[in-house]
């Protein structure tokens, strides 16, 4: 949003809430219209009318909205707009995830959730582990605690987005700061080398394998030597 776009927002205001701002010259009007235009930078002008408007048409208190009521008014407009899911029906999507990670599967399901999700639970193991409960504890205790979680990472994107672009960033810096050590993964399990099946083996396993056998031809050559060393003192032929 712009300058001038403020400005006819500030107008709107006025003409709706008349006695909030009689007692503002000009001057302070342009003050404030310069306010709201850097905290709506980041909004299309058009979409900041429509929560203004949005705002006025359900006001029953008679006081002219703050910033943060109309950011808070533009992010309930976009929640359908950005499609965000209800607590329920994330939950949903997650029981059918448990239902279909049997026999491994759990990694692919996992991939395939959104990923405000995927943060609530953390590790794609999970679905196999609630897999194997019981379904009454998945469906009370565990889809609680998980819709619980939701919520609360859902408000917070909620209330981050509100945030000014340059603010946002300087989130963002001292984030990699202070960022943790990524979250364990569970690695990639290795091929199986089958007898026949052509597979390549593992890097240096010819030489490995090489000096395996040296060593076991060494130790065979030194047991051979000492049985025979053994034998002839037995018979009083002496050694040679």
């Amino acid at each position: 949003m712009d300058k001038a776009d403020a400005l006819k927002t500030i107008a709107i205001l006025t003409l709706a809430y008349p006695s909030a701002y009689e007692k503002y010259d000009e001057e302070k009007l342009n003050k404030i219209a310069e306010l709201w235009q850097l905290m709506f930078a980041d909004d299309r002008s058009e979409e900041v009318a429509a929560a203004v408007k949005s705002f006025i048409a359900t006001d029953v208190k008679g006081f002219p909205p703050s910033i943060g009521q109309i950011k808070e008014q533009l992010s309930n407009l976009r929640t359908g707009e950005n499609g965000e899911l209800t607590e329920q029906e994330a939950w949903a999507l997650v029981n059918k995830a448990i239902r279909n990670s049997g026999w491994g599967r759990y990694r692919k399901e996992f991939s395939e959730l959104p990923p405000v999700i995927q943060r609530c639970i953390g590790d794609p193991r999970m679905l196999e582990a609630w897999g194997q409960m019981d379904t009454e504890t998945v469906n009370s205790v565990v889809a609680s605690n998980f819709m619980r979680g939701y919520r609360a990472r859902a408000a917070h994107i909620r209330e981050f987005e509100k945030l000014p672009s340059d603010v946002k960033a300087l989130y963002a810096a001292v984030g990699e700061v202070f960022k943790l050590p990524e979250a364990y993964k569970e690695p990639d399990p290795l091929p199986a080398l089958e007898f026949g099946s052509g597979s390549a083996p593992p890097v240096g396993f010819a030489e490995i394998r090489k000096k395996a056998l040296e060593a076991g031809n060494r130790m065979l050559q030194k047991s051979a030597e000492e049985h025979r060393k053994t034998l002839l003192s037995a018979i009083g032929g002496g050694v040679e």
